[in-house]
């Protein structure tokens, strides 16, 4: 019988899975963090902040679509969110703009 220090193959977490694994700790870590202002955590305050870019950049157009509002954030981020959750985040976003406009 011999005895080996490497992983079996079916068990093997490749990089990927290492990295995603530590993509999900770390998203879990700033949903928990308390953000000073605003409710929610770090991270929601990252994507009302990259939505807020979008709502800025439209200002006197067409309202930013979910659509757009997701490539955004993905591409900026790194996240992948719900349609839900993107239209909520436009939403305070616009909100916040609005609000520090008056």
């Amino acid at each position: 019988m011999v005895i080996s220090n490497q992983p079996h193959p079916q068990f093997e977490v490749g990089l990927t899975g290492r990295a995603l694994t530590w993509r999900a700790l770390m998203t879990r870590a700033l949903c928990m963090w308390p953000e000073a202002e605003g409710g929610g955590g770090l991270l929601d305050a990252a994507v009302v902040a990259a939505a807020r870019e979008l709502v800025v950049a439209a200002a006197g157009k067409d309202a930013p679509t979910v659509q757009q509002a997701r490539k955004h954030i993905r591409n900026g981020l790194g996240l992948s969110l719900t349609n839900r959750e993107i239209s909520r985040a436009l939403r305070r976003a616009a909100e916040e703009h609005n609000a520090s406009d008056k």
